[in-house]
């Protein structure tokens, strides 16, 4: 229990540093951060209570693990985008990347830290 706390905090306190680091607004990334808290509070009590705390723990760090991979990989440029999703964005090429990464961005984090 002391390892899950000690990385569930960690998780949550790495996510509010980087918040203003990542792409798109400081203020969209903290309202989704904030939006993924009250859900998180609301929901992660029936999950824990229907599903016990093994596969709700499982359940919680896996959508952290998915949320938090794909924003290391937006980020860092390892990923590239399909063009059909690129292309609802206006601009050239360079603008419609920077565009859907600025989308997309927030609402991994807001995975992220609905499973931390």
């Amino acid at each position: 229990m002391t390892v899950m706390w000690s990385t569930c905090s960690f998780g949550g306190h790495l996510l509010n540093f980087m918040n203003k680091y990542l792409h798109g607004s400081i203020f969209t990334n903290n309202y989704y951060e904030g939006i993924a808290g009250g859900f998180s509070t609301v929901f992660g009590a029936k999950l824990y209570s229907t599903f016990g705390m093994r596969t709700s723990f499982i359940l919680s760090f896996s959508l952290a693990l998915i949320g938090g991979s794909m924003v290391y990989l937006l980020e860092s440029g390892k990923v590239d985008l399909p063009m059909f999703f690129l292309s609802q964005f206006d601009g050239h090429a360079k603008h419609q990347k920077y565009l859907a990464i600025n989308y997309l961005v927030p609402k991994f984090t807001l995975l992220a830290k609905l499973g931390v």
